[in-house]
């Protein structure tokens, strides 16, 4: 989506020194011009560096690629998507920036080896921090972020059983609204006897790295 933690003149820049293609639906694209301002993205398009891609499944090489809507929006968002993405028969569902889980989310992480999965915040710490009410009411909204709770809740829909879920990786974990050297283990309590190995990805630092077989 939109937002400048996710496109900003710094991935513009890396995308044109390395010349790397960014995969855009044409109302992220449309987002990004009206809500980043000069962030190069136009002229990275000029290039042939932005490629369009449908609500529906699509290909990049060897990678089949699917698409599907979440909740969040704000600001000059009107539309952001989670991946999942499919090679070799194995899936990697990732949905982060997203307000709510609903079933259409269920269905496309469900069979997924790997999952990354936002567990943004803490319910009681939003509520006892510092920021404004306005944006505090917007994280715990539909439209804004995963909480802890909602993190746990789709671990367990997609887990279990013969789910070939194995690892997942909780990511955008605030910095002011959570725990990070706790979160893993406060979810993988509430999922329960089910749980895969559940780790934390970090702001400035690289995650852990997974090899799937």
């Amino acid at each position: 989506h939109a937002h400048t933690d996710h496109i900003s003149k710094t991935a513009v820049r890396m995308a044109r020194d390395h010349s790397i293609p960014v995969y855009l639906h044409k109302r992220i694209f449309s987002n990004i011009v009206s809500g980043s301002g000069d962030c190069g993205i136009e002229k990275l398009h000029e290039q042939g560096l932005v490629r369009f891609h449908p609500e529906e499944k699509f290909r990049v090489g060897e990678f089949l690629v699917f698409p599907f809507n979440t909740s969040h929006r704000a600001g000059c968002v009107t539309i952001s998507f989670g991946f999942c993405v499919v090679h070799n028969g194995k899936k990697i569902g990732y949905v982060t920036d997203c307000g709510k889980i609903d079933d259409n989310i269920v269905k496309y992480m469900s069979g997924s080896h790997v999952a990354v999965i936002e567990a943004n915040h803490q319910v009681d710490m939003v509520h006892n921090g510092t920021r404004h009410w306005a944006a505090k009411k917007w994280v715990l909204s539909d439209e804004g972020h995963l909480s802890n709770d909602a993190a746990a809740e789709l671990i367990s829909r997609i887990s279990g059983g013969d789910s070939p879920l194995r690892h997942v990786l909780l990511a955008h974990i605030s910095e002011d609204h959570n725990t990070l050297d706790q979160v893993a283990g406060q979810i993988a309590r509430r999922v329960g006897a089910a749980t895969p190995v559940i780790s934390v990805t970090y702001h400035h630092a690289r995650s852990k790295v997974i090899e799937v077989q």
